[in-house]
């Protein structure tokens, strides 16, 4: 990263990410997790087995957990009454909150496809509204929705990547777009 005194991190395995954290935590740091509202909507987000089937934690021995009430999870969470290596957070759980180091999940929703951002609506899971993202992805064939589709994504993967004060570390659960980002981001590129 080229920011004075801020860490920006692509792990290629969580247990390395979630160990960094630890550290972090140890040496009196504030840390966090955020996640793409993906593979689950309640439960287990981090872990074998997820809803969605997704299996790249099967042989991880790593279990993450939703917060759910944003009454009574959300402000013990962020403040660091609750293991923030146990919780995660989805953008709706992170917004007007900060950790000096945030761990973000990059989920298989946002994806980099040849040239360019695509969405996949298969591992969405944002319920959240009247038209939720969900909904909206779903059910989408045109080029303004998928265009819409994108901005949301674009707006939520702001937030989560925004919530760090001192470092950023990002896992990205679709290995293609974590290769074209650290491409990007060895480019130089503001993609």
């Amino acid at each position: 990263s080229h920011l004075p005194n801020f860490e920006f991190r692509v792990f290629s395995d969580i247990e390395d990410m979630l160990r960094e954290l630890g550290k972090k935590k140890e040496e009196g740091r504030r840390v966090a997790l955020v996640c793409a509202f993906t593979e689950s909507d309640r439960g287990l987000r981090i872990g074998y087995p997820l809803p969605s089937g997704l299996d790249l934690y099967k042989d991880k021995g790593v279990r993450v957990t939703w917060l759910m009430d944003p009454k009574t999870e959300y402000p013990r969470y962020w403040t660091g009454k609750l293991d923030p290596l146990k919780y995660c957070s989805s953008v709706y759980g992170a917004q007007g909150f900060d950790a000096e180091y945030v761990g973000v999940v990059w989920g298989r929703d946002f994806v980099w496809r040849d040239k360019g951002w695509a969405f996949d609506p298969d591992p969405i899971t944002d319920y959240i509204g009247k038209n939720s993202l969900m909904k909206i992805a779903k059910k989408c064939k045109d080029e303004k929705c998928r265009e819409k589709v994108l901005a949301l994504l674009r707006n939520g993967y702001y937030v989560m990547l925004t919530r760090g004060t001192k470092g950023v570390y990002v896992f990205f659960e679709d290995k293609s777009t974590e290769e074209a980002v650290e491409k990007l981001i060895s480019q130089g590129s503001s993609a």
